[in-house]
């Protein structure tokens, strides 16, 4: 990906903006276009809109030949109302880059799952954020091609030695569980499954382990990577996630491993999910 003459577009497919958000997304304007990089904003990201409308919208960004990479800033619970509304067909044919993070893990997996489109899980509000000048080097470093630590979370393993080299699906589990039972459910075999959660205590991230299990999950993937659970890690200490997830995958000898750079904090990183792992 070139950085000259590009042009990224922001999208907002979930909620609604904040008008604190909206602060954010001024500040990350001003640094993409300080990096010479055009930017395209829809009017009605702060609009409470249908999600054909919020569809519709994303599809203009793809139909838009100057639109090298699409970036949602919100996030929330609407983002997988859109689904039904998207014509896969023509992203498949015109793939590019969509970014965005928590509840747009829906429309990730969906395009993964519909197309087999690589996605990246990031929030592009983090490039104004307090670690924003690491967030800045490495995101001009994956645009111009130089770099892939953007892509690439340190990680510490948990159980096994290292992670396979096998395709990433998931991100936040809450919102990749609205999928379940959909056709936008990903193939999950042979995958790493990377997970991740800004609210829920322990009984709620219990709860949804035991919703993965029940459906098969730990049986079917080939690595399980958890990044932060910011709740559970605040209230409950960083090791309980780790703690639950080795409890449903005890029959399972699986590679776990963990990063505290992807999730929902200002310092999260990117990874792009449908794509083999290679760190």
């Amino acid at each position: 990906m070139i950085m000259d003459h590009m042009t990224i577009a922001l999208v907002a497919c979930s909620n609604p903006i904040t008008d604190t958000q909206l602060i954010e997304v001024r500040q990350v304007i001003s640094i993409l276009r300080q990096h010479h990089i055009s930017v395209l904003i829809k009017d009605s990201i702060q609009d409470s809109i249908s999600a054909k409308q919020r569809a519709d919208n994303l599809m203009e960004c793809y139909r838009n030949p100057e639109v090298k990479m699409i970036c949602d800033i919100s996030g929330g619970d609407l983002a997988n109302g859109i689904l039904s509304y998207l014509d896969f067909n023509y992203i498949q044919k015109h793939p590019k880059p969509f970014c965005g993070y928590s509840d747009l893990t829906s429309i990730i997996n969906g395009i993964y799952t519909k197309t087999g489109n690589i996605s990246i899980l990031y929030q592009i509000r983090n490039l104004c954020g307090p670690d924003s000048s690491r967030q800045q080097t490495y995101f001009w470093n994956y645009l111009s091609g130089t770099s892939n630590q953007f892509t690439c979370p340190k990680i510490t393993m948990i159980q096994g030695e290292k992670m396979p080299s096998s395709i990433i699906t998931g991100g936040n589990i809450r919102c990749l569980l609205k999928l379940a039972g959909t056709p936008f459910w990903p193939d999950l075999s042979d995958r790493i499954l990377l997970l991740e959660s800004l609210s829920g205590g322990r009984e709620r991230i219990q709860a949804f382990f035991d919703q993965l299990n029940h459906m098969g999950v730990f049986q079917q993937i080939s690595g399980l990577l958890l990044g932060t659970f910011t709740q559970l890690d605040r209230e409950f200490g960083v090791h309980t996630v780790e703690q639950i997830a080795l409890e449903n995958i005890s029959n399972h000898l699986i590679p776990v491993g963990r990063t505290m750079e992807i999730g929902h904090g200002k310092n999260s990183l990117a990874i792009a999910i449908g794509k083999q792992w290679e760190g």
